[in-house]
């Protein structure tokens, strides 16, 4: 049976001479501690990095955050007036400053006002009821009439919209 030799250190510490395992062909190993240059250079670009959106963010949207952790919005913003006019009652939906729409039932005249982000197109429908009759909407921007129009009979219907001219 075969069984290898095992290095035996002689007297003094070292491998025999029959061995080629001498302490001058051993590499050295000596304690260096762990570049630290490279992360912390990489750990200031990354906090530059996010530094830089924030204030991208802040330009670019504006104001602080609001309750809800959004930016606010400095957005200018366009004075709309919505007008029916007639007598009885009408189905009436206009446009509300969340670009969503609101219908209500009313009895005429009916007026309303708001403020819509600038370009944001304002809209007011009316439909008459099963008696009929006759109303006219109105829509003005800044103050100033952009449109109307006239419903007519049995459940007749009109529509003004207009997108809002830039100030």
């Amino acid at each position: 049976m075969n069984i290898p030799k095992t290095i035996q250190p002689t007297e003094n510490g070292q491998p025999d001479a029959d061995h080629h395992n001498t302490p001058d062909d051993t590499p050295v190993r000596r304690g260096h501690a762990p570049a630290v240059g490279p992360l912390l250079v990489g750990a200031l670009l990354a906090i530059a990095a996010v530094a830089a959106g924030v204030i991208w963010l802040v330009a670019a949207y504006g104001g602080h955050p609001a309750a809800n952790g959004r930016p606010t919005t400095t957005r200018p913003t366009v004075p709309v007036g919505y007008t029916v006019t007639g007598s009885g009652t009408a189905r009436i939906t206009y446009t509300r400053p969340d670009g969503t729409s609101r219908t209500v039932t009313a009895h005429l005249p009916w007026h309303q006002t708001t403020a819509l982000p600038g370009r944001s197109p304002a809209t007011i429908n009316i439909v008459l009821g099963p008696n009929g009759g006759t109303a006219t909407c109105g829509l003005t921007l800044h103050g100033a009439a952009v449109q109307h129009a006239t419903a007519h009979g049995t459940y007749g219907r009109a529509t003004c919209t207009s997108a809002a001219p830039p100030r």
